[in-house]
């Protein structure tokens, strides 16, 4: 989506600029809420109830071996290394929220 300034005469240019901002501030807020109920709907198109999909040993297996499996394994090996030291007692902080890793 283009967007669209609205045309201003030279001589009204600081009312114009107020003008232009105003039309930006509209146009990105239309932007964002459509963008918004999209994504809301898309995620809702997509969600099922949690079931069950892993029923045969032939499904486990190809689990086991799917980059899947790999990756969650992984992140709690991961997880694990992070605490091996660490008792259940341990002083423990919280630290603020960063941006999720890619």
């Amino acid at each position: 989506m283009a967007l669209r300034l609205p045309k201003v005469s030279s001589g009204a240019r600081s009312g114009g600029r107020n003008e232009i901002l105003r039309s930006v501030a509209k146009q990105t807020t239309d932007v964002l809420g459509n963008l918004s109920q999209r994504i809301k709907t898309r995620i809702m198109s997509d969600y099922s109830p949690l079931q069950k999909l892993i029923l045969t040993p032939a499904q486990l297996a190809y689990f086991q071996d799917s980059e899947t499996h790999k990756s969650i394994v992984g992140y709690i090996e991961i997880l694990n290394q992070a605490i091996l030291s660490r008792k259940l007692t341990d002083d423990c902080s919280e630290g603020e929220v960063g941006p999720a890793a890619s």
